[in-house]
Protein backbone atom coordinates (compact mmCIF):
# COMPACT_ATOMS: atom_id res chain seq x y z
CA UNK A 1 0.00 0.00 0.00
CA UNK A 2 1.06 3.62 -1.05
CA UNK A 3 2.00 5.46 1.83
CA UNK A 4 4.60 7.86 3.55
CA UNK A 5 6.63 8.18 7.05
CA UNK A 6 6.64 11.56 8.75
CA UNK A 7 8.40 12.19 11.82
CA UNK A 8 8.11 8.39 13.04
CA UNK A 9 4.88 7.49 11.62
CA UNK A 10 3.70 5.75 9.08
CA UNK A 11 0.86 7.31 6.78
CA UNK A 12 -0.81 4.14 4.54
CA UNK A 13 -3.15 5.51 1.50
CA UNK A 14 -1.08 8.78 1.07
CA UNK A 15 1.04 8.49 -2.04
CA UNK A 16 2.57 12.59 -1.44
CA UNK A 17 2.60 14.67 0.88
CA UNK A 18 -0.26 17.27 -0.27
CA UNK A 19 -3.79 15.26 -0.07
CA UNK A 20 -6.84 15.81 1.50
CA UNK A 21 -5.73 13.72 4.26
CA UNK A 22 -2.77 15.54 5.12
CA UNK A 23 -3.40 19.24 4.98
CA UNK A 24 -0.96 22.14 5.29
CA UNK A 25 1.37 24.29 3.27
CA UNK A 26 4.41 22.89 0.58
CA UNK A 27 6.96 25.35 -0.55
CA UNK A 28 8.06 24.23 -3.75
CA UNK A 29 11.01 26.56 -5.34
CA UNK A 30 10.28 28.52 -2.47
CA UNK A 31 6.50 29.57 -3.61
CA UNK A 32 3.80 29.11 -1.40
CA UNK A 33 1.09 26.49 -2.59
CA UNK A 34 -2.11 25.55 0.06
CA UNK A 35 -3.49 22.58 0.13
CA UNK A 36 -7.46 23.05 1.37
CA UNK A 37 -9.68 20.25 2.86
CA UNK A 38 -10.47 18.79 -0.77
CA UNK A 39 -6.94 18.33 -1.63
CA UNK A 40 -7.33 21.07 -3.89
CA UNK A 41 -3.88 22.99 -4.97
CA UNK A 42 -4.24 26.49 -4.29
CA UNK A 43 -1.01 28.93 -5.30
CA UNK A 44 -0.65 32.06 -3.91
CA UNK A 45 -0.09 35.05 -6.78
CA UNK A 46 3.60 35.14 -6.54
CA UNK A 47 3.39 31.01 -6.87
CA UNK A 48 0.99 31.40 -9.76
CA UNK A 49 3.31 34.36 -11.07
CA UNK A 50 6.55 32.18 -10.61
CA UNK A 51 5.02 29.30 -12.39
CA UNK A 52 3.84 31.92 -15.41
CA UNK A 53 7.58 32.74 -15.27
CA UNK A 54 9.19 29.52 -16.72
CA UNK A 55 9.66 28.35 -19.98
CA UNK A 56 7.34 31.55 -22.01
CA UNK A 57 8.51 31.27 -25.17
CA UNK A 58 5.58 30.79 -27.78
CA UNK A 59 4.46 31.05 -31.68
CA UNK A 60 2.22 32.84 -33.37
CA UNK A 61 1.03 31.98 -36.98
CA UNK A 62 -2.53 33.92 -37.36
CA UNK A 63 -2.39 35.66 -40.44
CA UNK A 64 -1.47 38.99 -41.18
CA UNK A 65 -5.30 40.37 -41.73
CA UNK A 66 -6.50 38.95 -38.54
CA UNK A 67 -6.93 40.53 -35.47
CA UNK A 68 -7.61 38.19 -33.32
CA UNK A 69 -3.85 37.02 -32.81
CA UNK A 70 -3.86 33.06 -30.93
CA UNK A 71 -0.71 32.33 -29.36
CA UNK A 72 0.97 29.32 -27.94
CA UNK A 73 3.40 28.57 -25.21
CA UNK A 74 4.52 24.97 -24.09
CA UNK A 75 4.55 25.65 -20.68
CA UNK A 76 1.93 24.21 -18.88
CA UNK A 77 2.12 25.52 -15.64
CA UNK A 78 1.60 28.89 -16.97
CA UNK A 79 -1.50 31.24 -15.84
CA UNK A 80 -3.08 34.30 -16.79
CA UNK A 81 -1.88 36.91 -13.91
CA UNK A 82 -0.60 40.59 -13.41
CA UNK A 83 3.17 40.70 -14.45
CA UNK A 84 2.89 37.38 -16.46
CA UNK A 85 5.55 37.77 -19.67
CA UNK A 86 5.38 36.07 -22.60
CA UNK A 87 7.69 36.23 -25.42
CA UNK A 88 6.14 35.57 -28.78
CA UNK A 89 7.51 34.98 -32.00
CA UNK A 90 5.12 35.74 -34.80
CA UNK A 91 4.86 33.98 -38.25
CA UNK A 92 3.28 37.12 -39.73
CA UNK A 93 3.38 41.12 -39.88
CA UNK A 94 0.50 42.22 -38.33
CA UNK A 95 -1.87 44.52 -40.42
CA UNK A 96 -5.53 44.32 -39.03
CA UNK A 97 -6.65 47.15 -36.82
CA UNK A 98 -7.55 46.28 -33.30
CA UNK A 99 -5.59 43.39 -32.63
CA UNK A 100 -5.73 41.42 -29.92
CA UNK A 101 -3.76 38.63 -27.96
CA UNK A 102 -4.63 35.32 -26.68
CA UNK A 103 -2.15 32.54 -25.07
CA UNK A 104 -3.26 29.84 -24.15
CA UNK A 105 -6.43 30.08 -24.63
CA UNK A 106 -6.83 32.61 -21.67
CA UNK A 107 -8.88 34.84 -23.47
CA UNK A 108 -8.21 37.90 -25.94
CA UNK A 109 -7.07 40.77 -24.57
CA UNK A 110 -5.82 43.98 -26.63
CA UNK A 111 -2.17 44.69 -26.59
CA UNK A 112 -1.30 48.39 -25.26
CA UNK A 113 1.89 50.29 -27.09
CA UNK A 114 3.12 53.31 -25.70
CA UNK A 115 0.28 55.59 -24.43
CA UNK A 116 -2.86 53.94 -25.10
CA UNK A 117 -4.79 50.78 -26.80
CA UNK A 118 -3.53 49.72 -30.83
CA UNK A 119 -6.15 50.71 -32.84
CA UNK A 120 -4.87 52.13 -36.68
CA UNK A 121 -1.42 52.80 -35.91
CA UNK A 122 1.65 50.87 -34.36
CA UNK A 123 0.11 47.65 -36.02
CA UNK A 124 3.47 45.93 -36.16
CA UNK A 125 3.31 45.44 -32.25
CA UNK A 126 1.18 43.16 -32.78
CA UNK A 127 3.98 40.61 -34.73
CA UNK A 128 6.46 41.43 -37.25
CA UNK A 129 7.60 38.19 -39.23
CA UNK A 130 10.28 36.07 -37.66
CA UNK A 131 10.84 38.52 -34.77
CA UNK A 132 10.28 37.40 -31.08
CA UNK A 133 8.35 40.17 -29.08
CA UNK A 134 7.68 40.27 -25.47
CA UNK A 135 4.55 41.43 -23.79
CA UNK A 136 3.59 42.21 -20.23
CA UNK A 137 0.13 41.43 -18.56
CA UNK A 138 -1.20 44.64 -16.32
CA UNK A 139 -4.55 42.80 -15.64
CA UNK A 140 -6.57 44.23 -18.64
CA UNK A 141 -3.83 44.26 -21.80
CA UNK A 142 -0.92 42.95 -23.35
CA UNK A 143 1.53 45.51 -23.18
CA UNK A 144 4.40 45.47 -25.81
CA UNK A 145 7.45 45.94 -23.98
CA UNK A 146 10.15 45.66 -27.00
CA UNK A 147 11.78 43.07 -29.45
CA UNK A 148 13.26 40.26 -27.52
CA UNK A 149 16.57 41.80 -29.27
CA UNK A 150 15.85 44.89 -29.87
CA UNK A 151 17.13 45.66 -33.98
CA UNK A 152 16.21 46.39 -37.26
CA UNK A 153 16.44 43.14 -39.09
CA UNK A 154 14.69 44.80 -42.05
CA UNK A 155 16.53 44.36 -45.24
CA UNK A 156 14.11 46.04 -47.09
CA UNK A 157 15.86 49.45 -46.70
CA UNK A 158 19.59 50.36 -48.61
CA UNK A 159 21.29 53.55 -49.36
CA UNK A 160 19.58 53.46 -52.89
CA UNK A 161 16.12 53.22 -51.61
CA UNK A 162 16.71 56.13 -49.23
CA UNK A 163 17.52 58.11 -51.65
CA UNK A 164 21.58 57.75 -51.38
CA UNK A 165 24.18 56.81 -54.12
CA UNK A 166 26.25 56.43 -57.03
CA UNK A 167 25.34 56.76 -60.33
CA UNK A 168 26.22 57.54 -63.79
CA UNK A 169 24.80 59.84 -66.95
CA UNK A 170 26.00 59.41 -70.36
CA UNK A 171 23.29 61.95 -71.80
CA UNK A 172 24.62 63.83 -74.69
CA UNK A 173 26.10 67.72 -73.88
CA UNK A 174 23.63 69.31 -76.12
CA UNK A 175 20.75 68.14 -74.30
CA UNK A 176 19.62 69.15 -71.07
CA UNK A 177 17.13 66.73 -69.85
CA UNK A 178 19.85 65.15 -67.99
CA UNK A 179 19.10 61.06 -67.30
CA UNK A 180 21.04 58.86 -65.16
CA UNK A 181 21.13 55.32 -63.98
CA UNK A 182 21.52 54.39 -60.39
CA UNK A 183 19.68 51.07 -59.66
CA UNK A 184 17.08 50.51 -56.73
CA UNK A 185 17.02 54.55 -56.29
CA UNK A 186 14.13 56.07 -54.80
CA UNK A 187 13.51 60.13 -54.87
CA UNK A 188 14.12 61.05 -51.03
CA UNK A 189 13.85 64.17 -49.70
CA UNK A 190 17.17 64.69 -48.33
CA UNK A 191 19.07 62.21 -49.64
CA UNK A 192 22.60 62.98 -51.16
CA UNK A 193 23.69 61.45 -54.81
CA UNK A 194 26.87 61.43 -56.76
CA UNK A 195 26.73 61.49 -60.34
CA UNK A 196 29.48 60.67 -62.79
CA UNK A 197 29.16 62.86 -65.85
CA UNK A 198 30.53 61.59 -69.37
CA UNK A 199 29.57 64.94 -70.74
CA UNK A 200 29.01 68.59 -69.77
CA UNK A 201 25.72 69.68 -68.11
CA UNK A 202 24.68 73.25 -70.11
CA UNK A 203 22.35 75.61 -68.13
CA UNK A 204 18.60 75.05 -67.03
CA UNK A 205 19.24 71.25 -67.10
CA UNK A 206 17.41 68.99 -65.29
CA UNK A 207 18.11 66.03 -63.77
CA UNK A 208 15.88 62.32 -64.09
CA UNK A 209 17.43 59.46 -61.60
CA UNK A 210 16.44 55.75 -62.11
CA UNK A 211 13.36 57.41 -63.92
CA UNK A 212 11.77 59.31 -61.32
CA UNK A 213 10.85 62.37 -62.96
CA UNK A 214 12.87 65.45 -63.97
CA UNK A 215 14.34 68.09 -61.61
CA UNK A 216 15.60 70.95 -61.85
CA UNK A 217 19.59 71.35 -60.93
CA UNK A 218 19.97 74.07 -59.05
CA UNK A 219 23.41 76.11 -58.45
CA UNK A 220 23.14 79.02 -55.76
CA UNK A 221 19.68 79.13 -55.62
CA UNK A 222 19.07 79.30 -58.85
CA UNK A 223 18.93 77.16 -62.21
CA UNK A 224 22.27 75.98 -63.18
CA UNK A 225 24.66 77.48 -66.02
CA UNK A 226 26.97 76.32 -68.23
CA UNK A 227 30.61 74.80 -66.79
CA UNK A 228 29.32 74.47 -63.96
CA UNK A 229 29.64 70.55 -63.81
CA UNK A 230 32.20 69.74 -66.61
CA UNK A 231 32.77 66.66 -69.21
CA UNK A 232 33.81 63.74 -67.10
CA UNK A 233 33.07 65.35 -63.77
CA UNK A 234 31.84 63.47 -60.39
CA UNK A 235 28.99 66.21 -58.81
CA UNK A 236 27.43 65.65 -55.59
CA UNK A 237 23.67 66.81 -55.35
CA UNK A 238 21.00 66.80 -52.25
CA UNK A 239 17.40 66.66 -53.35
CA UNK A 240 15.45 69.08 -51.29
CA UNK A 241 11.86 67.67 -52.40
CA UNK A 242 11.82 69.89 -55.27
CA UNK A 243 15.37 70.39 -56.69
CA UNK A 244 18.66 69.00 -57.09
CA UNK A 245 21.24 71.34 -55.46
CA UNK A 246 24.77 71.23 -56.59
CA UNK A 247 26.87 70.06 -53.41
CA UNK A 248 30.40 69.95 -54.82
CA UNK A 249 32.12 68.58 -57.81
CA UNK A 250 35.48 67.66 -58.94
CA UNK A 251 36.01 71.71 -60.01
CA UNK A 252 34.77 73.05 -57.03
CA UNK A 253 36.59 70.65 -54.51
CA UNK A 254 40.51 71.25 -56.26
CA UNK A 255 39.43 75.30 -56.76
CA UNK A 256 37.57 75.71 -53.32
CA UNK A 257 34.67 77.36 -54.75
CA UNK A 258 31.63 76.77 -57.09
CA UNK A 259 31.99 78.19 -60.46
CA UNK A 260 28.29 79.74 -61.70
Amino acid sequence: MAGIVRNGTWYSGISTPATSSELGVVKPDGSTITVDSSGTLTASASAALAASGRNTYGTCSTAAATAAKVATISNTNWSLVVGAEVTIKFTNTNTAQNPTLNVNNTGAKSIWYNTSAVTTGSLWTAGQANRPMKFMYDGTYWVWMGHSIDIDSNTTYTPQTLGFGYGTCSTAAATAAKVATLANYNLVAGGFVAIRFTYAVPADATLNINSKGAKNIRCRNANITANVIRAGDLALFIYDGSYYHVIATDLTLSAGLLQG
